[in-house]
């Protein structure tokens, strides 16, 4: 999978079963790109694949603390599936 640098969500993602073609691809873009490996086997929630943002900061080790910003779980709507449509 080859996704725009940033603030894609869900736009200009491309899949790829070439790794010779998905390099080409990245190298010819203006701007960076990020290169993730799908997971088949992943986890759901309810056959719905999900994913938890959280942004975090650790200001100490001894005592650890730990601060956390507003997360939140985004779910698919529709049911996970490997088959194509």
């Amino acid at each position: 999978i080859l996704k725009p640098g940033h603030g894609s969500r869900g736009r200009g993602i491309k899949c790829f079963d070439s790794l010779k073609d998905m390099i080409a691809t990245a190298t010819a873009r203006k701007k960076g790109a990020v290169v993730q490996k799908y997971v088949e086997n992943c986890m759901l929630l309810e056959g719905r694949k999900f994913d938890i943002r959280a942004w975090v900061l650790v200001t100490n080790w001894n005592p650890l603390t730990i601060w956390m910003y507003e997360p939140y779980i985004r779910i698919c709507t529709e049911d996970h599936t490997l088959d194509p449509r």
